[in-house]
């Protein structure tokens, strides 16, 4: 029974695209984005994070080996992605869609 459960599971995980010279030498970004997501301020988790810097310096790159690494790890569940590489997102849109993906079976009834 675990085993036919386990590979539906598998194939719906995120996984991130391959890059040019594979994924290597942010080990300690990694560890800083963990650290401060799971740091409290006033006994409050502050779980929100903004990601800046220019163009290609990697931040999507790294952003989505983040997605595929915690769903891997078990630190989330679900990721979700909104990129303006793919559409320029308001919080409509984003709300619209975070519900699709997380309340199928309600938006269907």
């Amino acid at each position: 029974m675990e085993e036919k459960e386990y590979w539906p599971k598998q194939f719906r995980l995120y996984h991130a695209p391959g890059t040019t010279y594979g994924f290597v030498g942010r080990d300690l970004d990694v560890l800083e984005i963990e650290r401060r997501l799971l740091a409290t301020s006033d006994g409050k988790r502050r779980n929100m994070l903004l990601v800046q810097g220019m163009g290609g310096s990697g931040k999507t790159t790294l952003l989505k080996h983040l997605m595929e690494w915690w769903q891997t790890t078990g630190f989330v569940e679900h990721v979700s992605y909104f990129g303006y590489d793919e559409h320029a997102w308001n919080a409509s849109q984003i709300m619209d869609r975070l519900a699709q993906e997380l309340l199928p079976d309600k938006l269907r009834a």
